[in-house]
């Protein structure tokens, strides 16, 4: 993974002035990375040697969360990063990876973050961290410590 990306999920949601502190940590992350780092509406353009990174804050309504799904798929990035806090009501991480996944088709990586850091933050198209939105482990008795029934004849 590209360390930027390490980098960017490792911000922690700051006290006050969301969003732009949070945008000026990310920007201060890029530039230190040695990114080229280009203005966004409610983000950033991080334009580096060997890839391109679209990162985008959104805490608003569906709307305005289909909105900026649109703008980011709309860059030339080879990552898109999407910010959201799961305090959000409008619409929760893994609806906007489902609709990317499912409704969209998307090809494109993609990486949403939890703010709050009470989610993991989310992979779309990348090999080495696909996950999908809602894995549930199937369980068997005996996994449960429960004992496996006998058939009797």
């Amino acid at each position: 993974m590209l360390p930027l990306l390490e980098k960017l999920i490792a911000v922690k949601k700051p006290v006050s002035g969301l969003p732009k502190s949070l945008i000026a940590q990310y920007e201060a992350l890029g530039a230190a990375a040695a990114f080229r780092v280009e203005p966004l509406e409610k983000g950033l353009l991080f334009i580096g040697k060997t890839a391109t990174v679209a990162l985008k804050v959104e805490f608003g309504n569906s709307w305005e969360f289909f909105n900026t799904i649109t703008a980011l798929r709309e860059t030339d990035a080879d990552i898109k990063v999407l910010v959201t806090s799961s305090n959000s009501k409008a619409m929760k991480m893994e609806t906007v990876y489902t609709v990317l996944k499912k409704k969209l088709e998307e090809k494109t990586r993609w990486v949403l973050i939890d703010i709050e850091g009470k989610k993991e933050p989310m992979f779309l198209n990348f090999r080495e961290k696909s996950q999908p939105p809602e894995k549930r482990k199937t369980q068997t008795r005996k996994s449960r410590g429960k004992p496996e029934m006998k058939k009797t004849k």
